[in-house]
């Protein structure tokens, strides 16, 4: 625990998905970096509803799970290196979400311009 928050990293991870008891009820913070992993549960959201900042860096994942706009504390939201072609739908939804990185993506030129409406402390980095 650090500065009162409940934190997670996960690094290098072996398999393609999460498994299905990982699932925190008080988890504020969760970081995977690197990896196999290529999918997020569907039931995401519901496995860590308390969950303010979500780190996905340099996986093969390249969807998001379709109920992330119900991780209603969720502010920020890093998904660095991964192949995003486009801003996910799902994003819009999240009402407290105000930093987000999309780094290193492979989004196109309009996407682009649509995610920096959207967001205006948008990161767009390495596209």
């Amino acid at each position: 625990m650090r500065g009162g928050k409940e934190m997670v990293s996960l690094t290098d991870w072996p398999e393609e998905e999460l498994p299905g008891d990982f699932k925190s009820a008080v988890l504020q913070s969760l970081a995977i970096h690197g990896g196999k992993l290529k999918t997020l549960p569907a039931d995401f959201a519901k496995r860590f509803p308390k969950l303010e900042t979500l780190r996905i860096e340099r996986v093969a994942l390249n969807a998001c799970p379709a109920d992330l706009h119900q991780l209603t504390k969720l502010k920020w939201l890093f998904r660095t290196g991964l192949r995003l072609t486009g801003l996910p739908d799902v994003l819009g939804r999240i009402r407290k979400l105000g930093i987000v990185s999309l780094r290193e993506n492979p989004v196109a030129a309009d996407k682009l311009r649509e995610a920096a409406a959207m967001f205006p402390q948008l990161d767009l980095g390495g596209n």
